[in-house]
This record gives C-alpha cells, sequence and structure tokens, in this order.
C-alpha cells in the first residue's frame, strides 16, 4: 500500500494481511476481492473498489527478497526431501520419471535440470564396495589355492563368502536395517572375519588329511576339536567391540545408519 495511517509518515509503505476464500486459485478469483467500499451521500453502499482497481494481479513467487539462476539462466528452484525411512534410490527414480511425465506438459521453451543430488555418489559408494567384495573373494581364493594347492580346498572359503551375506540378509527385515554405504562396509568387515574362521578351518582339516592321511570327515572331527574354542574367542572379541557401542546407540531412531553398520 502506498501510505500508512497515523501516526506512521504517509509516505511509508505498509502491509494488509488478506485471508481469502481457499479456493480462490486464480488471478482472475483475486481480482474481485473487495478492498474498500465508498459509500454515498445517504450512506449505503455506493461503489466497490476491488482489487484490479490499484493494482495489477498475477500469480509469483512467495517472496522476491531471492533469485534463482541455473547456469546464468534464471529458473525456479523445487528442493525435494527424502523422508525417513524411505528408499534413497526408489524415491530418485520415481522423482525423475515424474519428471520426466510432466516435461510433455512443458511450454517449448522451458525444461528442467537436476543441479545437485546425493544419488550418485549412493550408487558410486555402493558400486566400489561391491567391487570390493569381488577383489577379495578373487584375492582369498588365490591365496587359499597358491598355500593349499588343493581346489576343494579353494572352494570352501569361496562359499562361506554367498553363505554369510545370504544369512546376513535374513535379518535385515526384522531388525529395520537398511542397505546403505555403512551396512555395506560391515559386510566387508564380516566377510573378512568369515574368510578368516574358513582358511583356519580349511588349513587345519587339511592338516590331518595330508600329515595323518584322514578321511576328511574324520579331519574335520578331529581339526574342530582343535580350533573350535580360537574360532569362538575370535568372534567374542569381535563381539566385544562392536556390540557395547551398538548397545549405546540402541536409542538412535530405528533403521538410522550408524546402528545398522555397528550390528551387521
Amino acid at each position: 500500500m502506498p501510505s500508512a495511517p497515523p501516526p506512521q509518515n504517509n509516505n511509508q509503505a505498509y502491509e494488509l494481511t488478506v485471508q481469502p476464500n481457499g479456493l480462490l486459485i486464480k488471478p482472475e478469483q483475486y481480482e474481485k476481492v473487495i478492498v474498500k467500499n465508498i459509500p454515498d451521500s445517504a450512506g449505503v453502499t455506493g461503489h466497490l473498489v476491488y482489487l484490479k482497481d490499484i493494482g495489477r494481479v498475477e500469480l509469483g513467487k512467495f517472496t522476491f527478497s531471492s533469485y534463482s539462476w541455473v547456469d546464468g539462466k534464471r529458473a525456479s528452484i523445487l528442493m525435494i526431501f527424502q523422508a525417513p525411512g524411505s528408499n534413497a534410490l526408489e524415491t530418485a527414480n520415481n522423482v525423475y520419471a515424474e519428471l520426466e511425465r510432466l516435461k510433455k506438459f512443458f511450454p517449448p521453451d522451458v525444461d528442467y535440470g537436476v543441479p545437485f543430488e546425493s544419488i550418485t555418489i549412493i550408487k558410486v559408494s555402493i558400486h566400489e564396495v561391491l567391487m570390493t567384495l569381488l577383489q577379495a573373494l578373487g584375492l582369498v581364493a588365490i591365496v587359499v589355492f597358491l598355500f593349499l594347492q588343493n581346489l576343494r580346498s579353494t572352494l570352501i572359503p569361496v562359499l562361506a563368502i554367498p553363505v554369510s551375506i545370504l544369512g546376513t540378509f535374513c535379518f535385515f527385515i526384522p531388525l529395520g536395517f537398511t542397505i546403505n554405504t555403512l551396512t555395506m562396509f560391515g559386510f566387508v568387515l564380516a566377510i573378512g572375519i568369515v574368510v578368516d574362521d574358513a582358511i583356519i578351518v580349511v588349513e587345519a582339516v587339511q592338516h590331518y588329511i595330508d600329515e595323518q592321511h584322514m578321511s576328511p570327515k574324520e579331519a574335520t572331527y578331529h581339526a574342530m576339536q582343535e580350533i573350535s574354542a580360537p574360532v569362538v574367542a575370535i568372534a567374542l572379541i569381535l563381539a566385544a567391540v562392536f556390540v557395547p557401542v551398538g548397545r549405546y546407540v540402541m536409542r538412535v531412531p530405528r533403521g538410522s545408519i550408524l546402528p545398522c553398520w555397528l550390528r551387521t
């Protein structure tokens, strides 16, 4: 408004709060908003002043205190935040699919772009973790085969890795875990432990087969009598490190990254 009531200065602008009907969605509807009633000489309604009589009505920005630019061109910024507990990759794919659908209705000179997103780093991180798992699998197979010179003994640690992964995934849904970068990193640590234990067991069994000429069943029985305690002790020592920390962060909301990694 161009002026303000006393005692304010007449050339000072001021704002009025208007509470229109919530169904007003078009500029033409706002143009019919009554601003003032000018009575006639008899004191009855003489003339109504509408909003269109004193100004221009248009659909614009919520605030004009800031402007958005993308690659040197004027743009409108729409920020989309992921809901807690949702799948980041699925959310991003749905957003991109919806943008492609809406693009068909854009004017010819309007297009959309994504100047910033955090999904690519998730895809790259998970890809690198998977590559690390494959590299660990290959190195374990090479090292075991070089030292034991036995194909059957080499297959045992190799098969222990996918079995441990599948067994861990079975508890993800009941415990409310999510697949993210840190849980995948927890997989790398857990697989390293599983592979170490498998190598220890295979080497001990192979020792009885080569030195004592026992059958695989008898060699496994005697080997496990000797190394069961050390293998269990290794698992308990590692649990003594991670479990207390995992219990400490139990108050963190369900599905959060840190507890998932510690418990994985």
